[in-house]
């Protein structure tokens, strides 16, 4: 029955990835368990030995082991699974979240008290499929050498963690590489249907109509492909929010409830002109922060830095790549790059795989830049996984 199960999985595995053979799956998987057993073993040490009062008192779980990875938005995202939309007394409004993650924890927990650990589980299945799909990309376009960093890269990415917590972020990120997939193998059914349940898991899946159906234009103007009715079928990433929107009609009786959730003074998200956070952010520095006296906020630099940083790597690959890969990073950029706050912008980036291969093109050339990138990543990392398992605001 094992044997048979294990060549079930080798199958599977090799139609999510057909250019990888079984020591590159060995490779993956070794990457995989390895970094996420570090990950696990540091959050779980940090919210061990720094004992504050939210770690010592506010959990999700009643099991340590479980609850590291349960914090912030974990809670709306289980609590939505328990109770969907609508408005109970002594909750919280969840329309700002997006349900497909939500609904599959519902679905697939026998019970609402395995809510948390099926959530986790989502998650890192999601993000060993993702991996798979990944390597295949890059391989087929860079080499199989490129491909391997880019899974190393990506799993010690400074946000990482949040591919194995109770998060959408996983789930979110393997659609988008599906759908992505899908455009570039001319399979436009499959890159509508995969960009549909990405906009239904996190609003930023809804950028991916424009992005696809933009470059489709582009190429069909410029003669690199002809017109195919199937190109339509990129249309279909709209029924992921109009999906989303009925549910919080039904529910709520609000179609755009999750847009007017981000406009309430509480939320802190209001929606604004691109980039206007980062401005109004490099003001309040100038005005406000003294380094001497110690107040500054290191986690706003670093976002600050990042949504800079990643503009200019998306404006960048229109050249180094093509007017896909270029769009495609823009566009995912929009929404989070539209929120009155830039926290998170480290978090936000990680459905936008190319800036992790663009690192790994550089790391296989340059030796002394992969041992650089190795050991700054992976503090970062570090740094990040025990703010967030010590409850320190990193999202």
């Amino acid at each position: 029955m094992s044997q048979r199960f294990l060549a079930w999985l080798r199958e599977g595995l090799r139609g999510l990835a057909p250019s990888a053979r079984a020591e590159d799956f060995r490779r993956i998987a070794l990457v995989y368990f390895f970094t996420t057993m570090a990950i696990w073993f540091l959050a779980y040490g940090a919210s061990t030995v720094f004992i504050e009062n939210k770690v010592a008192t506010w959990h999700h779980t009643r099991t340590r082991p479980f609850d590291v990875w349960a914090r912030w938005d974990s809670g709306p995202y289980v609590d939505l699974a328990r109770w969907g939309y609508k408005r109970r007394e002594g909750y919280s409004d969840f329309v700002a979240w997006f349900p497909l993650y939500s609904y599959l924890i519902r679905i697939l927990s026998p019970s609402p008290r395995y809510h948390y650990p099926m959530g986790e589980m989502i998650s890192l299945v999601s993000f060993l499929l993702l991996l798979c799909i990944v390597f295949d990309l890059v391989a087929q376009e860079k080499g199989k050498d490129v491909a391997h960093l880019t899974v190393l890269y990506l799993s010690i990415f400074p946000s990482a963690l949040y591919f194995r917590v109770v998060y959408a972020e996983a789930l979110f990120t393997l659609l988008i590489l599906l759908s992505y997939r899908g455009y570039l193998r001319e399979n436009y059914l499959r890159c509508g249907i995969y960009g549909a349940l990405a906009a239904t898991t996190r609003w930023p899946g809804i950028a991916l109509l424009p992005a696809f159906g933009a470059t489709a234009i582009w190429e069909v103007l410029r003669g690199r492909k002809k017109f195919r009715p199937a190109m339509l079928f990129i249309g279909l990433v709209a029924v992921g929010p109009a999906v989303v929107m009925g549910i919080q009609w039904r529910e709520v009786g609000d179609p755009l409830a999750f847009l007017h959730a981000v406009s309430r003074p509480d939320f802190q998200r209001a929606v604004s002109f691109p980039g206007a956070s980062v401005v109004a952010d490099v003001k309040r520095m100038l005005a406000e922060w003294s380094f001497r006296h110690g107040a500054i906020e290191f986690n706003l630099i670093l976002d600050d830095l990042v949504a800079v940083l990643a503009v200019a790597g998306a404006i960048y690959f229109f050249r180094r790549y093509g007017f896909l890969q270029g769009i495609f990073a823009l566009g995912l950029l929009l929404p989070p790059l539209m929120s009155g706050r830039t926290i998170g912008m480290m978090r936000y980036v990680l459905p936008i795989f190319l800036y992790v291969v663009f690192l790994a093109e550089i790391g296989q050339r340059r030796p002394w830049f992969h041992n650089l990138w190795i050991f700054c990543s992976s503090l970062f990392l570090a740094y990040y996984t025990i703010c967030f398992a010590c409850w320190y605001w990193t999202t």
